[in-house]
């Protein structure tokens, strides 16, 4: 999609929807509850909503009506590769898109949906992968301008740090709250930085290889709450976890066509009780795994329903185990729930 495109849609969805007066609704639901197991009795995951853009929102009638008449016949804000994803608390989606070259904020209780393609002197080319800091900073993957660029959360660039020899080519990132710093792939030096905020190194690990600390073009990041560093490491089809000192511990999976096994791994995200969540783009599902490598559940099947993926990249999940998969086939992001258990 043009630069220029995704420009328009920016302006387009902040008008529609930013200002709405009623309530807005997300349309992509299902009319019965769809749940991994099936029977609700066990289920831990429940789907809630699919969002590729302006077009999955209903406005209800209030001041903005008659614009939203005018523009009818316009483009509308959307998704086309979703590939980073980062929520920030309460209700706010951040999505690195390489296929609209911008940032993404989506608000998922109003709708208002907000495009940023960077500045005249940072403009994103390649954004692939995206994290917050909680202090109000929004970093972002610029990979094959090596760069990883900082928004504020009104979508303003505040700096921008890297080059090729610094970075190699940054993919997935992920800000580790325990240490205060940035963690970063880079998946051509089969390498994982550790950064400041203002980009200053403070370790890496990481060389090509098959054993523990190598890497064979690593893609994307997670850090649990106790520190674990988890990294998808791509092609040796294996997740690779790291103290919080990176120094290598184990790793789990490998290639294969089985259950637990990787084709195509993509996006990690850890929730609230320390499960592992593995996309697989290839398999077009998500696996959930114990934090010792433990196959606990899939969940996701190839489709363009609701509930189904293709070419499914990104994960990240909030707080409250709210879990946003990047459906980058079929151009949206869906949410799913993790369904707690009573102890």
């Amino acid at each position: 999609m043009p630069l220029a495109r995704c420009r328009w849609l920016a302006v387009a969805a902040a008008a529609l929807l930013a200002g709405c007066a009623g309530p807005t609704v997300f349309l992509r639901r299902t009319a019965e509850p769809l749940l991994w197991p099936p029977r609700r009795e066990h289920a831990r995951i429940e789907f809630v909503v699919a969002y590729g853009g302006a077009d999955d929102v209903e406005v209800h009638p209030g001041f903005w009506a008659s614009l939203t008449s005018f523009l009818a016949d316009r483009p509308r804000a959307g998704l086309v590769t979703p590939t980073g994803l980062a929520l920030q608390a309460p209700a706010t989606l951040w999505v690195a898109d390489p296929g609209c070259s911008a940032l993404h904020r989506i608000d998922l209780v109003t709708g208002a949906h907000t495009m940023f393609p960077g500045s005249e002197a940072e403009p994103l080319v390649t954004p692939v992968g995206v994290a917050l800091d909680g202090n109000g900073h929004v970093f972002v993957s610029d990979s094959s301008r090596a760069r990883i660029v900082v928004f504020d959360t009104t979508g303003a660039v505040q700096r921008a740090f890297g080059d090729a020899q610094e970075l190699g080519r940054p993919t997935g990132l992920a800000w580790d709250v325990g240490r205060a710093r940035l963690l970063a792939v880079d998946t051509t030096g089969n390498r994982v930085l550790a950064l400041d905020v203002d980009g200053r190194r403070l370790g890496t690990v990481g060389e090509r290889g098959t054993g523990l600390g190598q890497f064979n073009f690593p893609t994307n990041i997670a850090v649990d709450r106790a520190g674990s560093v988890f990294v998808v490491d791509s092609l040796n089809f294996r997740v690779q976890v790291l103290d919080a000192d990176l120094q290598p511990q184990r790793s789990f999976g490998g290639v294969g066509r089985g259950p637990g096994d990787f084709a195509s791994p993509k996006g990690i995200a850890v929730d609230s009780e320390g499960h592992v969540y593995v996309v697989d783009a290839m398999f077009e599902n998500v696996q959930i795994f114990a934090a010792d490598g433990q196959l606990l559940l899939p969940f996701g099947s190839h489709g363009s329903e609701l509930g189904a993926l293709q070419l499914p990249t990104g994960i990240c999940i909030d707080a409250t185990d709210r879990i946003v998969v990047g459906d980058g086939g079929n151009s949206r992001v869906q949410i799913f729930q993790y369904l707690r258990r009573a102890p």
